[in-house]
C-alpha cells in the first residue's frame, strides 16, 4: 500500500477518535496538503489514469464537528479515470478518509480516489464532507489518456491562513448617494472553505471557522467625473454593525482606487456571522463599482488572524 492508516481514525492513548482529531482541527482549521504533496499529474507512459504524488494531508471528518484527519501518501498512488461517454465531463481527485465510526464504512483507511462529474454538465462534482480536493480533470470523450493539459491543480495550503478573498468580473453594484451598499461578488479568488457563493447572498463571506477575522478590498466607481464629496468602503458584521470604514475626499482620490485596508479585526462565530463590504460615496447621484477580470476590478477580502 502507498497510503497510511490515517491518525486518529479511532481512539488511542485514552482519548477518543473524536477528542484527538480535534488536535488536528486546532492546528489546520482548513483542509488541505502540507508542504506541497500529493501533487496530482499525468502517469509515465500515460494512460486513463493519474499519479497522486507522496506527502501529509489534512482531511475533514464526515461530521463537521468531529475534526479532522492527518494522513500520508507514502508513494505515488495511481488513480484511475474512467473513460467518458457520450458528453465531456469533469472529475475530482481527492484524498478521502473512510471511518467504521463516524462514517459508517466498512474500513478505516485513507485513499485517492477520481468522482466522475456529470457528463455533458461542464461542472465538477461536489468534493464529498470526508475529502480534500486535489484536482480536477477534464474527460474528452475522445481521450484514450490523460496528459497534463487535463489536470488542474485545486489543492489548499492545509498550513495557510484561512482567507477567502471575491471579485466583481461580470457587474459592478450600483450604490446609492450617502448610503452603505452591500456590494455583490461574482468571482471567487480564493475561497478553499467555501465561505462565499456566487448564487445567493453574494455580498456575504461566512467564515466557518470562529475566530478573529480582517477586512480588506478596493474600490472605485466608473464615470466618476464629479469632484464633490467622499468615497470610500465600509465592512458591516451581519448586516447591522458597521464596524470598520475608510472615506476619501473626492477631490484627494481623483478617481484612483481607494484601498480599504482592515486595521479593527471582528469577531465571527464560524457558523452564522458573516461580513459584507458595502460602497460609500456621496456625489449627489449614484454611482457604480467598477467591475474586471483584473487587478482594476472591485475585491474584498476576509483572512482569519487569531
Amino acid at each position: 500500500m502507498t497510503v497510511r492508516r490515517p491518525l486518529w481514525n479511532q481512539a488511542l492513548l485514552g482519548y477518543s477518535a473524536d477528542e484527538a482529531r480535534m488536535f488536528a482541527d486546532a492546528a489546520f482549521p482548513l483542509p488541505g496538503v502540507i508542504a506541497s504533496g500529493l501533487a496530482v499529474t499525468q502517469n509515465s507512459p500515460v494512460a486513463m489514469n493519474v499519479l497522486v504524488a507522496p506527502g501529509y494531508v489534512v482531511v475533514p471528518a464526515k461530521t463537521a464537528t468531529k475534526g479532522k484527519y492527518l494522513g500520508k501518501v507514502t508513494a505515488n498512488e495511481v488513480v484511475t479515470i474512467t473513460a467518458a461517454s457520450g458528453s465531456n465531463r469533469i472529475d475530482i481527485v481527492i484524498a478521502q478518509v473512510l471511518d467504521t465510526v463516524d462514517g459508517a464504512d466498512g474500513s478505516d483507511v485513507l485513499q485517492c480516489v477520481a468522482v466522475a462529474g456529470t457528463p455533458g454538465s461542464g461542472v465538477p462534482p461536489a468534493t464529498p464532507a470526508n475529502a480534500t480536493l486535489l484536482a480536477t480533470v477534464s474527460v474528452l470523450t475522445t481521450d484514450t489518456t490523460i496528459v497534463a493539459a487535463r489536470i488542474t491543480d485545486q489543492r489548499a495550503a492545509a498550513d495557510a491562513a484561512p482567507m477567502c478573498v471575491v471579485r466583481q468580473v461580470s457587474a459592478g453594484t450600483s450604490c446609492t448617494t450617502a448610503t452603505g451598499t452591500a456590494l455583490l461578488f461574482d468571482t471567487e479568488l480564493i475561497d478553499p472553505a467555501a465561505w462565499h457563493s456566487t448564487s445567493s447572498n453574494t455580498s456575504r463571506i461566512t467564515p466557518n471557522i470562529a475566530g478573529w477575522y480582517l477586512p480588506t478590498g478596493k474600490i472605485a466607481f466608473n464615470s466618476d467625473s464629479g469632484s464633490t464629496g467622499r468615497r470610500g468602503a465600509q465592512f458591516r458584521k451581519n448586516g447591522a454593525t458597521t464596524f470598520e470604514q475608510i472615506l476619501i475626499p473626492k477631490s484627494v482620490t481623483a478617481g484612483l482606487y481607494v484601498p480599504t485596508p482592515g486595521t479593527l479585526p471582528v469577531f465571527l462565530n464560524g457558523s452564522t456571522d458573516y461580513v459584507e463590504m458595502l460602497g460609500f460615496q456621496d456625489s449627489g447621484g449614484s454611482l457604480t463599482s467598477t467591475f474586471a477580470s483584473d487587478a482594476t476590478g472591485t475585491a474584498f477580502g476576509l483572512t482569519r488572524v487569531g
